[in-house]
């Protein structure tokens, strides 16, 4: 018995093959299309290395999802096959050939079916039901285009989310359409690194490992000097001595209230910016020696960093009811969605309303997460009911940290 079509590349080839029935003589009358009646079973999605061919009937909203048919011919078969497909659901193709493999997008639940022809004939439809899933969903999403790094700045800029710099010179925006990334401009300095910066009024903002500050303007996709960090961020940072390419301290830099701001790192300070003077302002420092573990995230006109909140309104830390941070099992850092705050706390979904921490498992189906990232760091941005967490690099320990070119998603 021999197989019609084979995607997966775990198979060699050769190790099939399709005979095409003859065109001329008797054996035309006795060619059937099929050897064997088709099943439902003929539709896969996976090949798991042993020969065996699988079906994962769940999709992420949105995100391609490839689908093979296959199908035994016997001692012969047609020259001309080809296939059909159909789905019930609202969906997008993607690509699809015809020797049985389909990628679409699907937005909605529904039954997909398949079938072959040729020398006339058809075969009946394999169909199989796909779940479209849509709420509390930790996935790997298109992986970085540029060199792994540490340490990268991800933004909102007017509904639309850029990613890039860290210890490398680049900068790319995400289309969420097609999940796919479009390199936009960097600056204009082959050695140039930032390691934090915030969206304000339509612009980015990063702050340069050379003390510069650069603003982004999206229509126009270029970078601006604007001006001087207060101190020399190299030495800030100390970035001599640990180095640009294995920095493992948590940076600030976010916007709150129309101001943005950063600081931290190894020590306990942190700056306020006003976009309409471009002036910066030192502010309260951090009451304790900062933790390279701790989470850093913004909400509801506080700043949090670890077991603490900064206050904008009467300039002041207070200590807080959670200690955020790797060790005490919060595994992603924080980012808010529509008012409500999520993350990950050992290995589970977590939600933050200024109050309370509550936890819930994720939906534990292939081919997504069975679990919510843990012990990682590196900040992300929301955009819809999406949080984009791109390079988000492993904290394997004190004083560790790993390059990484992977985008996490999480789907609300």
């Amino acid at each position: 018995m021999k197989i019609a079509y084979l995607l997966s590349t775990l198979i060699l080839t050769g190790l099939f093959a399709l005979q095409s029935c003859s065109l001329g003589g008797d054996e035309e009358d006795d060619c059937e299309l099929t050897a064997l009646p088709i099943t439902n079973e003929s539709l896969s999605t996976q090949y798991d290395g042993n020969g065996n061919f699988q079906f994962v009937p769940v999709a992420l909203y949105k995100a391609p999802k490839s689908v093979e048919l296959y199908y035994s011919l016997g001692s012969c078969g047609p020259n001309d096959i080809g296939t059909h497909w159909e789905y019930t659901g609202d969906y997008e193709v993607v690509e699809q050939n015809d020797n049985g493999r389909f990628i679409a997008k699907y937005y909605t639940s529904g039954t997909l079916c398949g079938q072959f022809t040729g020398n006339g004939k058809t075969t009946n439809n394999a169909c199989k039901q796909i779940k479209v899933l849509s709420k509390n969903i930790w996935a790997q999403g298109p992986d970085f285009p540029a060199e792994a790094s540490v340490n990268t700045i991800t933004l909102n800029i007017n509904n639309v989310i850029y990613s890039g710099f860290g210890n490398t010179n680049s900068w790319y925006k995400l289309d969420t359409l097609n999940f796919t990334w479009m390199e936009r401009a960097n600056v204009s300095s082959l050695a140039f690194t930032a390691f934090a910066g915030f969206s304000l009024n339509g612009k980015g903002y990063i702050i340069g490992s050379n003390s510069l500050v650069y603003e982004y303007d999206p229509t126009a996709n270029t970078w601006t000097s604007i001006g001087e960090f207060p101190v020399n961020v190299t030495e800030y940072l100390i970035l001599n001595s640990v180095g640009a390419d294995r920095y493992f301290y948590s940076i600030l830099g976010t916007a709150v209230g129309g101001k943005g701001y950063f600081g931290l790192g190894d020590q306990n300070r942190i700056w306020e910016f006003d976009p309409t003077t471009k002036a910066w302002t030192e502010k309260a420092s951090y009451p304790e020696t900062h933790e390279d573990s701790n989470y850093i995230f913004p909400y509801n006109n506080r700043i949090y960093v670890g077991e603490y909140y900064y206050d904008i309104a009467t300039d002041q830390w207070i200590k807080n009811n959670y200690d955020f941070k790797v060790g005490n099992g919060f595994g992603v850092n924080p980012v808010e969605m529509n008012g409500i705050v999520y993350g990950s706390y050992n290995t589970k979904t977590m939600t933050y309303d200024g109050n309370t921490v509550e936890v819930y498992e994720p939906r534990p189906h292939e081919p997504f997460e069975p679990f919510a990232p843990s012990t990682s760091i590196g900040n992300g941005a929301a955009i819809g009911n999406l949080i984009i967490y791109p390079r988000v690099s492993y904290h394997l320990g004190a004083f560790t940290n790993s390059a990484s070119s992977d985008v996490t998603i999480y789907r609300k």
